[in-house]
């Protein structure tokens, strides 16, 4: 597991995810938290909290156990986020 320095402390990063369109880290800070990297979006991170975190994590659990495709959790993020994106470019 990488460790990183966010805000003067070190946190625990696990890689979950790496495809073409997105990267997923989980951060392990006592909650539930994940940062999403858009890769087909110039870079931007979009972090995953809450409700959305436990949605992400059940889907990834899918993903390890062969009940969801790459393919499919990539297009199901692309729509969560442009839907979310475009809420607030408004």
């Amino acid at each position: 597991m990488a460790k990183a320095i966010v805000d003067g402390r070190p946190v625990y990063i696990a890689v979950e995810h790496a495809g073409p369109k997105f990267n997923i880290w989980r951060f392990h800070r006592g909650q539930n938290e994940f940062e999403v990297f858009c890769n087909y979006r110039g870079g931007m991170s979009i972090n995953f909290t809450g409700e959305d975190a436990e949605k992400l994590s059940n889907d990834l659990q899918a993903l390890k156990d062969g009940a969801l495709t790459s393919e499919a959790l990539e297009h199901q993020l692309e729509q969560q986020i442009e839907g979310f994106l475009q809420t607030i470019e408004q």
